[in-house]
């Protein structure tokens, strides 16, 4: 028997895999909360209707807090600032069609931008985060 531990998935697997557009995006509810609930819910093992968006706001500052060290928190708190976050994903059309500022929605749409652009592999192809596989009967893939 090894006594190396075998390669454990990422406890925040899949909300890294839909930061990164391996699941279709908005195809819930046409906004980013529908999808992560789904992906809230199969994380917890509840039925969605008892996740709410101070869920998911917990659950990816968390994420985000343990992933990406250390985290630049003037550049952080610059990019949710209600004057400039429509450059932040998914709110950069908010100036364009002035949907009302949401702090939630801001730090979420920051942490998946965050979280999009981690490195999963080094330079010589070691895992360094096991993601796993996208599971679909959590959210459909992503067309191409």
């Amino acid at each position: 028997m090894s006594d190396k531990c075998p390669i454990k998935v990422h406890p925040y697997a899949h909300y890294i895999l839909y930061a990164k557009g391996h699941y279709e995006q908005f195809e819930v509810d046409g906004t980013v909360w529908g999808d992560l609930y789904k992906i809230q819910a199969d994380y917890c093992g509840v039925q969605e209707e008892y996740i709410s968006k101070n869920d998911v706001f917990l659950c990816l500052v968390n994420a985000t807090e343990q992933i990406i060290d250390p985290i630049n928190l003037l550049e952080f708190l610059s990019e949710i600032n209600p004057e400039n976050v429509w450059k932040t994903w998914p709110n950069r059309v908010s100036r364009i069609i002035d949907i009302k500022y949401d702090f939630l929605t801001a730090v979420v749409g920051k942490c998946l931008s965050l979280l999009r652009f981690i490195r999963v592999i080094d330079e010589d192809g070691n895992k360094l985060i096991e993601l796993g596989e996208p599971n679909f009967s959590i959210l459909n893939e992503k067309e191409k």
